[in-house]
């Protein structure tokens, strides 16, 4: 990915976005996903340092330290393509995007244009065929990251003094630097099968032509839609979008990551980017060993968790009028007909269970002759062991206010206090 230092990065306003080739049916059906699984992984693991970005501002020495023997390092003696696609299928995943190569220009592939790639390592295989049909047999539709930047070639090959994006770093200065990318792409589209998207990370110029005359059916993301990183547009986007989150600090492996790693802040996030018409695109960085760190499969399990009981109000769902109720309280997605608003409520319910019944108040919706309002997830009817108990939802318009009356019937946690955000479904409203 494209770090600065707080590694976020602006919304891209390229007007050519979307001007492409990508097949519309597609298109639709990546916006029907909603939530996808990242995979930064390569020899950088060994280091634990931000993935490829070190490269730039380092003493030549260690670059072509790196170089030489990082790839002896690259051991990876527990890879298991199995467990990465298990994981995202729990996680609700509809899709993956793995690092086939990044910046640094090591590939993840037999490659017959450099010897800078995964055979010339310890783990001594290709593991794109792994990842592949892996991924493809567990029912997630893999995808590949590749990065035109490239710095081996610009260093090794080319001798020039690392930058980044500047002018004589660029494919589109460099006819030969062109051709090498280019017959790199040739050999991923043309000898691994079928794949499900592209994700360029840097100026794909004809690189786009290249992947749709061999497979014309394989979305190209970056390169053709906005991808903004760990950070939101304003508004909502009535067209395809992806928002590229991390979990911790950084894309690739770091032994020691500080950042906050509950589960409740992404599912969150992907609320929110749901709201705004946008796939999220959520980031694992599988340790030196080729295992996905415990703490981050942790939070791909509460997200499956959060998907199984809330998907429908997540996955083939499209942006509303209204991306929210002042003050982020309540976030909303509708069906693709505008039958049914889904109101995520982020604070959750307090579990009156046993107690009593929950209300809020919405100021964008307001009631019709046919509305309807359910707890998604809930069959709305039972309590375990209160089977007096009234489970169902109402509503009532008072004045501007269409008020929710609810309660928490449902137990997807063991002690009943569930503190992730709960969703309403409301047929056949209004939007003021």
């Amino acid at each position: 990915m494209n770090q600065k230092d707080n590694i976020d990065v602006t919304i891209e306003k390229d007007s050519d976005l979307c001007s492409g080739r990508n097949n519309p049916a597609l298109t639709e059906e990546f916006r029907d996903f909603g939530f996808g699984m990242f995979i930064h992984f390569g020899p950088d693991v060994s280091l634990g340092t931000v993935i490829s970005h070190w490269m730039i501002g380092a003493d030549d020495r260690l670059v072509n330290d790196f170089i030489d023997n990082g790839p002896k390092m690259f051991q990876v003696d527990d890879f298991n393509a199995r467990k990465w696609a298990y994981l995202a299928r729990q996680a609700g995943a509809k899709y993956a995007v793995f690092t086939a190569k990044h910046h640094s220009g090591f590939c993840m592939w037999n490659t017959k244009t450099t010897p800078f790639n995964v055979i010339n390592t310890p783990l001594g295989r290709d593991l794109m065929p792994e990842y592949l049909n892996t991924f493809r047999e567990m029912g997630v539709k893999p995808g590949l990251y590749f990065s035109p930047f490239d710095f081996y070639y610009n260093f090794r090959m080319k001798n020039k003094t690392l930058q980044f994006a500047t002018p004589d770093m660029l494919q589109e200065n460099d006819p030969e630097m062109l051709d090498y990318n280019t017959r790199q792409v040739e050999e991923l589209m043309k000898n691994y099968g079928d794949i499900y998207c592209m994700f360029f990370d840097g100026p794909p110029d004809t690189l786009k032509t290249t992947v749709w005359n061999n497979q014309k059916n394989c979305l190209i993301t970056r390169g053709e839609m906005q991808t903004p990183e760990n950070v939101l547009p304003e508004e909502a986007i009535d067209m395809a979008w992806e928002g590229c989150y991390t979990m911790g600090e950084s894309w690739g492996y770091k032994p020691i990551d500080i950042a906050d790693h509950g589960a409740e802040r992404h599912i969150k996030s992907l609320i929110k980017i749901r709201a705004r018409g946008g796939n999220m695109l959520l980031n694992v960085s599988p340790d030196p060993h080729g295992a996905i760190p415990r703490w981050q499969e942790e939070v791909m399990q509460t997200m499956g968790l959060f998907n199984f009981f809330y998907g429908e109000a997540i996955f083939g769902v499209r942006p509303c009028k209204h991306v929210c109720e002042e003050g982020e309280k309540v976030f909303y997605t509708q069906s693709k007909d505008g039958k049914t608003v889904y109101a995520f409520l982020m604070d959750g319910i307090p579990h009156f269970g046993y107690y009593g019944r929950y209300e809020i108040a919405l100021k964008k919706v307001r009631a019709t002759a046919e509305t309807k309002v359910r707890m998604v997830g809930s069959n709305n009817t039972i309590m375990e062991h209160r089977p007096g108990v009234d489970c169902a939802s109402n509503y009532r318009q008072e004045g501007k206010d269409f008020i929710i009356e609810t309660i928490l019937s449902m137990r997807p946690s063991e002690n009943r206090a569930w503190k992730l955000p709960v969703v309403m479904a409301l047929e056949n409203v209004e939007f003021i």
